[in-house]
């Protein structure tokens, strides 16, 4: 009954017109259109990126907002985008809790400071704390810190972004270990209980269904509706250009002819 209600949890259970944004291939993703959007963006959030932020640029640009990138894993930092793009580079990486560590760079050997950060802490650092819901938009792509962050943020955090996009690491949608899927369970609990999954698109770079990419949209902008299990969608794209893309419906054969609830965790 539990894994049935993981599974669950990844209905599509929201409507929206679905864009591309950040770019052809890995980097991007769906989600609902931005383009006129009422009350207007305020900011983006990235985190994860590379030296190219494209989904970050992106995003800047179609909401006329900055885009704060963290990640403090980059020997350099990114390139700044060019206007009407506007970001701001953070060399700080998010985690559930604060925290600084110092990892070995494999290549010199040379030690690199990283500190990690809270989404609540980020958010106040850079005025947003006390902003009203819905304003900010999120990209989380945190090689699996995402389900301790989303499983401890508070709900008064996460209702700040009307949109957030997640690259989920090791969901493990077929593993019948409680002891590991249930903080996943819970991260996904505490989402959806102000958000509703709008789109789910299998990342066929990495391997056996190992990364799925999830769009949440807060339910006070967008509508719910009667939950359906994923499916590709034409926009989609293969994350890895040289194999072809798969359909996300093939993680889920087991209980695909079960009845659909409205709400996926309940």
């Amino acid at each position: 009954e539990e894994l049935e209600a993981y599974l669950r949890a990844f209905q599509v259970c929201g409507l929206c017109k679905l864009a591309r944004y950040g770019g052809d291939n890995d980097g991007g993703y769906l989600m609902c259109d931005v383009d006129g959007a009422a009350p207007p963006y305020l900011a983006a959030y990235s985190y994860g990126v590379d030296e190219a932020d494209v989904w970050g640029w992106e995003m800047s640009r179609a909401i006329r907002g900055a885009v704060h990138q963290y990640d403090c894993t980059l020997e350099e930092k990114p390139r700044p985008c060019q206007k009407p793009c506007s970001s701001v580079f953070h060399d700080e990486c998010l985690a559930r809790r604060l925290s600084n560590t110092t990892e070995v760079n494999s290549r010199d050997g040379r030690r690199h400071f990283m500190s990690y950060g809270t989404l609540a802490g980020h958010l106040e650092a850079n005025g947003h704390g006390a902003i009203s819901d819905g304003l900010l938009i999120l990209k989380l792509d945190i090689e699996g810190y995402e389900w301790g962050v989303l499983g401890s943020a508070s709900l008064g955090t996460l209702k700040k972004f009307r949109q957030i996009v997640v690259e989920f690491h090791y969901p493990l949608l077929e593993l019948m270990d409680t002891a590991s899927w249930a903080p996943r369970i819970a991260a996904m609990r505490n989402v959806l209980e102000a958000f509703a999954v709008v789109h789910v698109h299998l990342n066929n770079g990495c391997p056996d269904g190992t990364c799925i990419e999830v769009t949440f949209a807060n339910r006070d902008f967008f509508r719910a509706d009667w939950c359906a299990w994923p499916r590709r969608h034409s926009l989609d794209q293969p994350n890895s250009a040289t194999r072809p893309d798969q359909d996300v419906a093939g993680l889920f054969p087991r209980i695909a002819n079960l009845p659909a609830p409205r709400n996926a965790l309940a």
